[in-house]
């Protein structure tokens, strides 16, 4: 789409509210990733979005911007966390 749109000068971009099963990753969550992290906090994903409709990010486009304290990057593959 991106490239389709560029003429225009636009970007593209998505939020995803959630994923399936994500009900599985809210009871791991806090314990899980390595930054501080509140599913039930919004402000960390309205800020992000923030910065998406913003001129802060001219070159980015069609990404996927993980704002989960982390968690997808190291502890969601399940097990206990290593400390």
């Amino acid at each position: 789409m991106t490239r389709d749109i560029r003429k225009l000068s636009a970007e593209v971009g998505a939020l995803c509210r959630s994923i399936p099963g994500f009900a599985a990753f809210e009871s791991v969550w806090a314990d899980r990733a390595p930054l501080v992290w509140d599913a039930s906090n919004p402000e960390p994903v309205a800020k992000m979005i923030c910065v998406l409709l913003s001129d802060w990010a001219p070159a980015t486009t069609g990404e996927i911007v993980h704002v989960d304290g982390g968690f997808h990057a190291i502890a969601a593959a399940g097990g206990p966390t290593q400390t």
